[in-house]
């Protein structure tokens, strides 16, 4: 009796993961699907003056920028591709130092036809900042792009186009990366200066890839 007990006991001990991996894969929910963020649309606040369309997926809207080779970027040079998009102030040369060495990361992970890689100025970029990003950028990749325009297009791009307002950071004077996709919705938001949050881009963007 105590024999067939144990084999009864073994049989369900090796059943149960069998059955609960079986449910999982049936039932459960992915826990690697991203959200697309403001799929409803943009709640906005007092506190910012963007406009926003009510009921509707929030997009990223078009816009104008110039490379360092002088080449006009669009929005919709975008499209067709996945894009991490990366605003930052030329004076703030701690963070824009860690977040491109983790942008330097995501970089060597993915290549041009995969991934567009944007780094905005804010602000008036001096030859130094300039000579900063070229540094970093030395092999000349395709896919990580410098670029830099009209301050005030810019500050109503981050504001109101990437909703920055609703996703403040911990540090002064920075701003989260920001995953799109390439119906120029955002797929995610990161601190870039952070070895884990960059990780969990580098994870993201390969699950929409894949």
């Amino acid at each position: 009796m105590r024999k067939v007990t144990k084999v009864v006991v073994l049989i369900i001990t090796l059943l149960v993961p069998v059955i609960i991996y079986i449910f999982l894969k049936t039932f459960g929910t992915n826990q690697y699907d991203l959200p697309i963020f403001y799929e409803q649309g943009v709640i906005s606040s007092s506190s910012v003056d963007c406009s926003y369309a009510e009921g509707k997926v929030h997009t990223i809207p078009d816009f104008e920028l110039f490379a360092g080779n002088g080449e006009i970027l669009t929005g919709t040079s975008i499209q067709d591709h996945f894009s991490v998009f990366h605003f930052f102030k030329s004076t703030n040369s701690k963070e824009n130092k860690d977040v491109s060495f983790e942008l330097a990361r995501v970089q060597d992970a993915f290549s041009e036809p995969q991934l567009k890689i944007l780094s905005i100025a804010i602000d008036s970029v001096d030859q130094e900042g300039n000579q900063f990003y070229r540094n970093v950028n030395s092999e000349n990749k395709s896919n990580w792009i410098f670029l830099n325009g009209d301050k005030s297009e810019i500050q109503k791009l981050l504001n109101c186009g990437f909703v920055i307002w609703d996703h403040p950071t911990k540090r002064d004077d920075s701003f989260p990366l920001v995953l799109i996709d390439k119906e120029k919705r955002i797929r995610g938001y990161y601190d870039g200066g952070s070895r884990k949050e960059v990780d969990r881009l580098i994870l993201e963007i390969n699950v929409l890839l894949n």
